[in-house]
């Protein structure tokens, strides 16, 4: 999972040991370590590995995905929220979104691509194609992961989208 201690990440991670039974993760994260985290999922029986990788960083992602064995579902959770609009929004502000969903999803996509995986899932957003009032790197950036989710599955490789709304945590 990228993103992997991320709000999202820790969600999906906590959905897939408690309703699918997954025993062995991968969480992702530019930080590393979660302590918490880790904590938490071993306690509801996974073995749990944190890695700091920066998803852009397609050495490190290659050598990361080359250590793991059997792995079958990759779920590409990074993102980073930088609102503005887009006449506000500067080149470093966009390129620290685009980075991890456009470059994360598209580095993870190419070193994954030889791997028999059984799923490969999106995080998306409604605001890539609806767009969002202040979302303007956001919306491309989730525009650009369903379009590989689409370059995927027409060349028969897994792929999943899943392109969210307003959400929050009970």
């Amino acid at each position: 999972i990228t993103g992997g201690t991320g709000t999202l990440g820790r969600l999906v991670a906590r959905h897939l040991v408690t309703v699918h039974g997954v025993r062995d993760l991968v969480l992702v994260s530019r930080r590393g370590a979660a302590p918490e985290v880790e904590a938490e999922l071993s306690g509801l029986g996974a073995r749990v590995r944190v890695v700091a990788v920066d998803v852009a960083d397609r050495a490190a992602m290659a050598a990361l995905v080359g250590s793991l064995d059997g792995l079958s579902v990759v779920v590409h959770a990074a993102g980073v929220v930088e609102d503005g609009l887009v006449a506000g929004l500067d080149a470093g502000r966009v390129d620290r979104v685009l980075a991890a969903k456009v470059a994360g999803g598209r580095v993870v996509d190419e070193v994954t691509r030889g791997r028999d995986l059984a799923a490969f899932v999106v995080f998306s957003s409604a605001a890539g194609v609806l767009g969002g009032a202040g979302q303007g790197a956001y919306a491309a950036g989730n525009a650009f992961l369903d379009a590989l989710v689409s370059w995927r599955r027409a060349r028969g490789l897994p792929g999943v989208s899943l392109a969210w709304g307003l959400w929050a945590e009970r």
